[in-house]
């Protein structure tokens, strides 16, 4: 054989050796894990948390969550019957087989959904809300965008699109803390078993954490070949709320183990508080040029941080005010800053804002004060 031939066939070779282990390596699954504070969104533990990966059906999630605001609006009510289309009937895969022109509730449809995970309820919902499944796709990406999902682009309602669509674990964090402040969706996440059409169509929610977690909230459980087992798991306790995001499992017993594990960690090893306001604050700031002479002064919000058990007591703040502030001073002003660390570690950050308006000293004003004290006199 030609020596030429021969070097090109043999470069040949090594270029699809090499492109076929490049494709290899993309299309292997990538284990990916979360918990955060339901309460807070604070990331508690995380791996591989902003990795883009193949999500399969919690892909779902958005839509339940653009339905769940339909009703919150207004716009649809769990007893409204919608009807199924052509596109509806031919869906393939996890389908509660519904036929042209079938009326169904909302309520059915969102079981079907939650717990059987149905292909084709999601498109009659997309039909409804949108018109079509292209322009609902449009609403999930614009949604996923407000909740700061930056990671994320969805092609269908379904998550059967695998090849296009990606997320995050983070992400779906986000989404599914959104999710589970409509209390009226909690019902049918935490159901293990139901049916629709009187008992004809059975359904089983793969989230069997439904039926043995002390608190559990939902959210739900899914599969598909790209992106292994995967579960978004939320449970409530007290005031504490914990999500856990696992995707990318081989075994689903192994998924649901890992998403169980992750909660127990949140439930065993953090607590939630509010932090204190510095003593600091109570004396006020001086004013120059007012007609007072000191305005009180607060955070702006103390809202709840999630720390490890026990650690409340080692929490250190650093302030940020000024010596004083010139007059005319407005009630909410912002005039410093809180931040709280636990071990170095920044936790907390707030503005500091006044409670109190104080006018500008003026003659007018130095006069009214000087007939006050001489009428009070």
């Amino acid at each position: 054989m030609n020596k030429k031939i021969f070097t090109v066939l043999i470069v040949f070779a090594i270029f699809l050796f090499r492109t076929n282990l490049i494709l290899y390596a993309t299309e292997e699954k990538i284990s990916s894990e979360i918990l955060i504070d339901g309460n807070t969104g604070q990331v508690l533990y995380e791996n591989n948390s902003d990795k883009p990966i193949h999500i399969g059906s919690l892909n779902k999630l958005m839509t339940i969550l653009l339905v769940a605001e339909c009703i919150e609006s207004g716009e649809l009510s769990l007893n409204d019957e919608l009807t199924a289309g052509n596109n509806a009937f031919n869906e393939t895969g996890a389908v509660i087989w519904l036929e042209t022109g079938e009326k169904m509730s909302v309520s059915d449809l969102l079981k079907g959904i939650i717990i059987g995970n149905a292909n084709d309820a999601c498109i009659v919902f997309a039909e409804k809300i949108s018109g079509s499944e292209k322009d609902f796709v449009k609403l999930m990406n614009q949604k996923a965008k407000e909740l700061g999902m930056k990671n994320t682009i969805f092609t269908d309602c379904k998550g059967t699109g695998e090849g296009k669509q990606y997320s995050t674990a983070y992400d779906i964090s986000l989404l599914s803390k959104e999710l589970i402040k409509y209390d009226f969706l909690t019902p049918y996440m935490t159901t293990y078993m139901d049916e629709l059409r009187n008992g004809a169509t059975q359904l089983v929610n793969t989230n069997t954490l439904v039926r043995t977690y002390d608190g559990i909230l939902g959210i739900k459980a899914g599969y598909s070949e790209k992106s292994g087992y995967s579960i978004s798991a939320a449970a409530k306790r007290g005031d504490s709320v914990f999500i856990s995001i696992i995707i990318g499992c081989d075994e689903k017993e192994d998924c649901i183990k890992k998403g169980k594990n992750l909660l127990d960690k949140g439930f065993s090893s953090y607590e939630t508080i509010r932090p204190a306001v510095p003593k600091e604050l109570l004396n006020g700031v001086k004013v120059k040029s007012g007609t007072a002479k000191i305005v009180l002064a607060k955070p702006e919000f103390l809202s709840e941080t999630t720390i490890p058990i026990g650690c409340s007591g080692d929490i250190e703040y650093e302030i940020t005010l000024p010596e004083y502030i010139e007059a005319p001073v407005y009630k909410n002003q912002k005039i410093g800053e809180i931040t709280y660390y636990l071990y170095d570690n920044e936790i907390y950050r707030t503005d500091i804002i006044t409670t109190d308006s104080v006018e500008k000293m003026t003659f007018f004003n130095a006069l009214l004060i000087l007939l006050k004290s001489a009428i009070s006199f």
